[in-house]
């Protein structure tokens, strides 16, 4: 979406009309969006009816299809093709029926292609199948915050002027988390935004940031390494970060990717991954080959304990185990060491009670 399209360039409203809205808030095309025509219709009134605030407002929504300009936005409007909803049902014979009639009455300078006519349709599918957030961002006080970084998952924008932002064709289903960042604010993340599928809806949520701190806010982190368990991970965007061979970590558990015979640097990543601020990482070293035992073949694995690496053979569910392994160690971690034999056999059944809670004994190929 481009938050920059002005009000005016809706079919309908011209510079008196714009002056209007300017003045409560309605400044570029999608702003309609963010409130209902019959609470907007009272300040246009006089140059406005009820029913073309409501034409201005399906425009509106069918700008956010790709390829959909605005007067492809209006020719659909008069067509009766209000919604997002109803453009993702017309077939392409009747699309492009519709836009012919609309070249003829000249409200399109060109009819659409039938490969730009099914774009059309595809996504407009694709909007009416996925979530949607809008918001805006302001400080403690109420002031817009611009300029905003906004991320979801691999959707990210950033927040214009007036600090609101749009984020569409979000997957649902999943829960990643919304984060917000800007230089000047300390960052803030919403683990489980709440998404709207409605695209007629009017919803908005104000986000307000904090003034950042003298001190740099230590970074957000959750490490399966420390037997963290991770927040779902679809959607969120991944990178790798590469160590230095000798900063290995203790009890990691690394595998051989892409090794040829011959060469003389192995690559190895890290199968227990972390969360940062938003961001899935995955830990890779790129050690020489003569540190390591030959032969060495792709998949290999090795743990690392007491900074060295231990070759170890694992399957896919043994790295799942390896992990709750993991997060049980952290669980037991600073517990006191037993000093009688019941004390101790209590220990142990709290152990198993974990194991089995979290479906260690479980055989399944899950990672």
């Amino acid at each position: 979406m481009d938050r920059s399209l002005p009000v005016t360039a809706i079919e309908g409203i011209g510079p008196k009309t714009a002056a209007l809205l300017e003045a409560v808030g309605i400044v570029g095309a999608f702003d309609l969006l963010r409130v209902s025509p019959q609470r907007l219709h009272p300040e246009v009134k006089t140059l406005a009816s009820l029913a073309e605030v409501t034409a201005w407002r399906n425009a509106a929504a069918l700008l956010q299809v790709d390829g959909v300009t605005s007067q492809a936005a209006e020719a659909l409007v008069h067509a009766g093709v209000e919604t997002i909803e109803r453009l993702a049902r017309q077939g392409l014979e009747n699309l492009l029926s519709l836009f012919t009639e609309a070249e003829a009455q000249g409200l399109i300078p060109d009819v659409p292609t039938p490969a730009q006519c099914a774009d059309m349709m595809r996504d407009a599918a694709i909007l009416q199948h996925t979530g949607y957030l809008r918001g805006t961002v302001q400080t403690a006080d109420g002031t817009p915050v611009a300029d905003a970084q906004v991320r979801l998952g691999t959707r990210r924008t950033t927040t214009d002027a007036h600090g609101r932002f749009d984020l569409l064709r979000l997957p649902l289903g999943t829960a990643t988390p919304l984060l917000i960042t800007h230089p000047d604010h300390a960052s803030k993340t919403i683990e489980r935004p709440t998404l709207l599928r409605d695209m007629g809806a009017v919803s908005v949520r104000v986000i307000r940031l904090e003034a950042a701190t003298a001190e740099p806010m230590p970074a957000r982190i959750q490490s399966e390494i420390d037997g963290d368990t991770l927040p779902p991970t679809a959607g969120l965007p991944v990178r790798t970060v590469w160590l230095e061979p000798t900063a290995l970590r203790e009890h990691d558990l690394l595998m051989v990717r892409a090794h040829e015979p011959g060469d003389d640097t192995v690559r190895l990543v890290s199968k227990l991954k972390a969360y940062v601020n938003g961001e899935i990482q995955v830990y890779a070293h790129k050690m020489p080959a003569a540190h390591l035992p030959d032969p060495i073949k792709n998949g290999d694995h090795f743990r690392v304990r007491d900074r060295a690496l231990v070759p170890i053979a694992i399957n896919s569910d043994g790295v799942r185990r390896y992990k709750i392994k993991r997060r049980l160690a952290r669980s037991f971690d600073g517990a006191p060491k037993p000093t009688t034999v019941d004390a101790f056999i209590d220990q142990l059944k709290a152990q198993a009670a974990f194991l089995k809670q979290h479906e260690f004994f479980n055989a399944t190929r899950r990672v």
